[in-house]
């Protein structure tokens, strides 16, 4: 059932998805109604109120128009995140930041050492885990 008070990020994704799809469009075809579709699209999830909302839509389009920009989306990444703490007051989002230090470090090679198999196994495990201590809690089965 579809709600207007909440969507979650995968409104927010497909929204940039068909964004980028437009601005390529646009730019291949030279074509200024694309991009004017384009541009009234990333306002979109304010007023469906997606998750993470317009900024969600510029953080995923500022790494995909500056991707050839080594440094350069890293810093406008923190641009928009601190200027979304500006705008709503939350500082939560300002940690996101510090994500902009393994992208600058980032040489666009794969890393010599494979860990997919590691990450096939600690994703659900963290999440046991983290059910495990949730149901301890919930059950007061600590002994002090």
């Amino acid at each position: 059932m579809l709600e207007f008070t909440r969507q979650n990020i995968l409104f927010t994704l497909l929204t940039a998805l068909l964004v980028m799809r437009l601005l390529d469009l646009a730019a291949k075809k030279r074509n200024v109604f694309l991009f004017i579709g384009a541009l009234l699209l990333i306002v979109v999830p304010y007023f469906l109120h997606f998750s993470y909302g317009v900024y969600g839509v510029l953080t995923v389009l500022c790494f995909f128009l500056f991707q050839k920009y080594r440094g350069i989306d890293a810093i406008v990444f923190s641009a928009l995140t601190y200027g979304r703490y500006l705008y709503d007051g939350n500082f939560t989002q300002v940690y996101a930041v510090a994500a902009s230090i393994p992208i600058l470090l980032y040489n666009g090679k794969r890393g010599k050492l494979s860990l997919k198999y590691f990450f096939y196994i600690i994703y659900p495990a963290h999440l046991l885990l983290l059910y495990a201590v949730h149901y301890i809690l919930v059950n007061n089965l600590l002994p002090f």
